[in-house]
C-alpha cells in the first residue's frame, strides 16, 4: 500500500497515490501517467489534478478547483511548480516504480 506523505502547500497537507487516486487522475486527464510523463506534458492542470486526487485519498472533500487555489497560495509564498513536479515524480515513483530516467512507470 502506498505511503501517506505530507507537503507544506498553503498548510501541511497529506497525500497518498493509491490506485484509486491514480486512476481518477488518469480519467480526469484523459491519459495514462506513462503518456503524461513520457511526453513531458506536466503543466499546472496535471499538477492540480494529480495532487487533488492524491489529497482526496485522505480528504474526500478535496476538489481540483480547490487544489488550484492551494497551488496559487503555494506559488504566491515563493514555492515553484518545478518543485511540485519533482515531488510528483518522487512520490508517484514510490507508488509505481521508476524507469531508467527516474520517471514513474505506469503499466500500459
Amino acid at each position: 500500500m502506498p505511503d501517506v506523505f505530507v507537503l507544506k502547500l498553503d498548510k501541511e497537507r497529506s497525500f497518498k497515490f493509491n490506485s484509486r487516486a491514480i486512476g481518477a487522475a488518469e480519467a480526469e486527464l484523459g491519459k495514462g501517467l506513462a503518456a503524461l510523463f513520457s511526453e513531458d506534458q506536466i503543466g499546472v492542470r496535471v499538477i492540480a489534478v494529480l495532487f487533488a486526487n492524491a489529497a482526496r485519498s485522505i480528504d474526500p472533500k478535496m476538489t481540483t478547483d480547490k487544489m488550484y487555489d492551494i497551488l496559487d497560495v503555494y506559488v504566491g509564498a515563493g514555492g515553484t511548480l518545478t518543485e511540485l513536479v519533482e515531488k510528483l515524480g518522487e512520490h508517484l515513483g514510490d507508488a509505481l516504480g521508476k524507469d531508467e530516467q527516474g520517471n514513474p512507470e505506469a503499466e500500459a
